[in-house]
């Protein structure tokens, strides 16, 4: 008794061998037949007590659904559900062979009581998740209009209001109950730091930050020693590349950075000490730097 798992229709010969030099050979044909597709345009759901739900589906052969009680028709691809406790809806295809099947759940709610998230702030550019629970289904609204909600529909929208909104969210049907929600909208600050520098070492700085009332300072690369770190203003001497970041005391912080850079101190000659008469010129050659400047102790006149 073999089995065999064909992929299509196709004959199939079978070979009996006997005992003695005698063998049989049959032909049988094995048919494969399609096999039903049902889809549902949604899964469980739920509704208020008394309120009625379509049952949307699509079947490749045919409709057969259960629960005939409390639907509209059972042979139909969207009946009506009317149930008045938590039932399961079962359909299948019409095939008696290779058929399909589905289940949907439609609980019911005999009272809703929505809730939505706390009244909350963001920062500006920001998003939330407006998590909402206790409704059948659900509606949202604002005096400002929605067009900051992801979706108008949905138990929890993203909300990606500009400037400070109320949301007001609402379950309809016959167990309706409904909740808001303020979104402050805080701005970023604006700051300004001091530019990005190249400086010899030793060279003392000022390092400033302005734009909102106060700040954090940190070196994030490189060596510094400030000389504070929530200060408006910082006094440090350089002594190796850094770059510091500054960051706002707010609600919506803003940061900002300076970048440090170390300039080699340069090696320069002019020559050896040397030996000359009175009145006699002498030409000083300088080299390790592209410009000079010269002096002496007799001031700059004898050049």
């Amino acid at each position: 008794n073999p089995f065999i798992s064909p992929g299509s229709t196709s004959p199939i010969q079978v070979y009996v061998n006997g005992t003695g030099t005698c063998e049989g050979i049959d032909t049988f044909v094995i048919t494969v037949l399609p096999t039903d597709s049902i889809y549902l345009s949604f899964k469980d759901t739920t509704i208020c007590s008394g309120d009625s739900i379509r049952l949307e589906s699509f079947s490749t052969n045919g409709y057969n659904w259960t629960a005939s009680a409390s639907l509209s028709c059972t042979s139909c691809s969207n009946p009506f559900a009317f149930p008045t406790t938590t039932t399961s809806y079962f359909i299948r295809s019409s095939s008696p062979t290779c058929l399909d099947r589905d289940t949907v759940t439609v609980n019911i709610l005999t009272s809703s009581n929505v809730r939505t998230i706390n009244d909350t702030s963001i920062c500006s550019g920001q998003s939330i998740n407006l998590t909402t629970s206790g409704g059948a289904s659900y509606t949202w609204s604002s005096p400002s209009g929605t067009a900051s909600l992801s979706c108008t529909s949905c138990s929890s929208p993203v909300a990606s209001p500009s400037s400070t909104i109320t949301y007001f969210v609402s379950s309809s049907g016959s167990c309706s109950s409904s909740d808001t929600v303020t979104v402050t909208v805080n701005s970023t600050p604006v700051i300004n730091v001091s530019n990005d520098t190249s400086v010899c070492s030793g060279t003392p700085l000022i390092l400033f930050a302005s734009g909102a009332p106060n700040f954090t300072w940190s070196v994030v690369s490189g060596s510094l020693s400030l000389s504070c770190t929530t200060c408006g203003t910082n006094a440090v001497t350089v002594s190796n590349s850094a770059v510091v970041q500054v960051i706002s005391v707010s609600s919506c912080p803003a940061t900002d950075s300076i970048i440090i850079n170390l300039t080699p101190t340069p090696i320069i000659s002019i020559g050896n000490d040397t030996f000359v008469c009175a009145s006699n010129p002498i030409t000083f050659t300088g080299t390790g730097a592209p410009d000079f400047s010269w002096n002496s102790s007799a001031g700059t006149s004898v050049f």
